[in-house]
């Protein structure tokens, strides 16, 4: 019941079976149940269909070599019918901010069983324990917690867009607003620069040239995301000390007026 490989944020759910006719996009977690009867599955609440299913495969995959797992989505007709690199133009919009991802239903039946099991289960087991005295509850919340541990420490660090740093989770935890920009993993290409609200595309092919041109050069120093707003376009230069400096000093005016 409490999976090893690592679960996937429930808020980009969105329903293939339905989406534009009695569902919308991005539903998110308040579009799907779970049961823990049949715990290998989650449906759809507004049109009843069930997932995992041969009809909507997962053949989109984020494969995070670091840890040791391959995260698998589902990629839409849209999709399918445009080059690979186009295909997060077309992915469904979460209804928040118009943010494009994609949605795993194998992940979103991992994110349920861990929760059941650290919520409900763990509780209800406790509760009878109390009532009845009998070991055998006590038995059972050992077990859970041993499972918990055993693959808890290995459940990789992801943020509230499905962005997985494929790292150490801890390390992830405490550097995570200066990891590596390789280290990072998401199956939209938005969650490296794309303006979610206006689908400005400029800073994915920049990330990815100013990685080119480091390579180029054999750059063997940390690369983290803040280093992408100082290399210039197209003529890519590394550092651009003009632009920083002149950032920089932006920064003193504003940090000086608070």
């Amino acid at each position: 019941m409490i999976p090893a490989l690592t679960a996937t944020n429930p808020f980009m759910f969105t329903c293939p079976a339905c989406v534009g006719k009695k569902s919308y996009e991005g539903i998110g977690v308040s579009g799907f149940g779970w049961d823990y009867k049949k715990p290998d599955r989650i449906f759809c609440k507004t049109c009843g269909q069930i997932f995992p299913d041969p009809k909507y495969p997962e053949h989109g995959k984020l494969v995070c070599p670091r840890m040791g797992q391959t995260l698998t989505y589902y990629i839409n007709d849209t999709e399918k019918a445009v080059p690979v690199r186009d295909r997060t133009q077309y992915a469904y919009k979460w209804f928040a901010d118009h943010t494009r991802s994609h949605v795993s239903f194998e992940g979103l039946v991992r994110y349920k069983k861990v929760m059941f099991m650290a919520q409900q289960g763990i509780r209800a087991l406790a509760f009878a324990y109390a009532i009845t005295g009998n070991p055998k509850y006590a038995k059972t919340i050992s077990s859970i917690l041993k499972r918990f541990a055993k693959v808890c420490k290995n459940w990789m660090y992801h943020d509230f867009y499905d962005t997985f740093a494929d790292c150490d989770p801890l390390f992830a935890a405490w550097h995570y607003m200066n990891l590596p920009l390789e280290w990072k993993r998401n199956a939209s290409a938005y969650a490296y620069g794309g303006h979610f609200e206006t689908g400005d595309f400029e800073d994915t092919p920049k990330s990815a040239r100013m990685l080119a041109a480091l390579a180029k050069i054999k750059y063997k120093g940390p690369i983290t995301a803040e280093m992408v707003p100082f290399s210039r376009l197209p003529n890519l230069v590394l550092p651009d000390m003009p632009l920083a400096c002149v950032t920089a000093a932006k920064l003193k005016q504003i940090l000086a007026m608070a």
